[in-house]
């Protein structure tokens, strides 16, 4: 019993004796013989390399963006998209925050493809008050609406600062006024 209790005294390879790292048994095959086995040939065989303790997991915003920019390449959503959710990533906004954008900019996106727009190019003010609309006929709350149109009137603003859209764009934004609670 003391042998099995040795042989799990330390999982790190650095902290095994010398004897053990410089042996002559495989680490891919058993021994063939097995009367041969011992605390060393298991260990030897078990033994992990230092590629194989690192395993790289993303973090959970960066596979919230992968799916983001996955999802925005199988759409054939343009570029910049893609660009401003990375600009999202970068400057370290939530992983709530980058998958509603995602989501949103998805939604606003597949209204203006609907409405025959082909590029960001050819999106017009009247698009984002005919968005307005088709968000509140779906039976969304204001809230959410008003959320939606936050997010894009903000990816609006960044294609404007990046010459990609005319400044007269957002010069009168659309307000969506909240009902009050009694």
């Amino acid at each position: 019993m003391t042998t099995s209790r040795k042989l799990f005294e330390s999982y790190y390879f650095n902290d095994w004796p010398d004897s053990i790292q410089s042996s002559s048994h495989s680490f891919l095959f058993p021994p063939h013989n097995n009367a041969d086995i011992t605390a060393e040939s298991i260990r030897t065989l078990f033994a992990p390399s230092a590629e194989a303790l690192y395993v790289y997991r993303p973090s959970k915003r960066r596979r919230t963006l992968n799916r983001a920019v996955g999802r925005s390449e199988k759409s054939h959503l343009p570029s910049m998209v893609i660009s401003y959710l990375y600009d999202k990533y970068l400057r370290t906004f939530t992983v709530s925050i980058i998958g509603k954008t995602d989501r949103a900019l998805h939604g606003f996106l597949a209204f203006c493809k609907i409405l025959g727009r082909q590029s960001i190019d050819d999106i017009q003010r009247s698009d984002l008050a005919g968005y307005v609309e088709h968000e509140q006929e779906r039976g969304l709350k204001i809230n959410s609406v008003k959320n939606h149109l936050q997010t894009v009137n903000v990816f609006i603003q960044y294609l404007v600062d990046n010459d990609m859209l005319p400044a007269d764009m957002l010069q009168k934004k659309i307000l969506i006024n909240r009902e009050d609670n009694l």
